[in-house]
């Protein structure tokens, strides 16, 4: 009896412990999806590979962004969203909610341009949340 009370503790232990870890990696944070962001008939809408690639380096920017400045961030970030924009050949639909996404995303990028070190705290977490949305709408 007793040996089957430790096993379903540690049972419980490693089913919240992992639980925890893929929020943490793949949540969502519901409040950062625009409102006119909408899936493809229930799917993801397919991006195109620069898009994807452009994401991706703002995420690692935003990631490794502990020791910039609002204006180094502001600058790297900017500079993934014009390669975004002048790289996108994405039509219809696809590119209309891409937009519904990036609007948001853009308008938070640029906030940083006129914020001081005490809110790039928050508006680094803000955007690194923007940037999570992507993969829960675009593939």
């Amino acid at each position: 009896m007793q040996y089957i009370k430790i096993i379903s503790i540690a049972f419980f232990f490693i089913i919240f412990s992992c639980d925890n870890q893929v929020d943490s990696a793949g949540k969502l944070d519901h409040s950062m999806v625009p409102d006119n962001l909408i899936y493809n008939n229930g799917e993801k809408w397919q991006a195109n590979p620069e898009t994807k690639e452009g994401i991706e380096q703002m995420i690692k920017i935003i990631e490794s962004s502990d020791h910039k400045t609002t204006e180094e961030l502001h600058a790297e970030l900017s500079e993934e969203l014009k390669y975004i924009f002048a790289e996108c050949t994405m039509k219809g639909e696809s590119h209309e909610q891409l937009h519904n996404y990036l609007v948001p995303l853009m308008a938070d990028i640029k906030k940083l341009q006129n914020s001081n070190a005490n809110e790039l705290d928050s508006l680094a977490r803000r955007i690194q949340a923007q940037l999570n949305v992507f993969d829960h709408y675009f593939e």
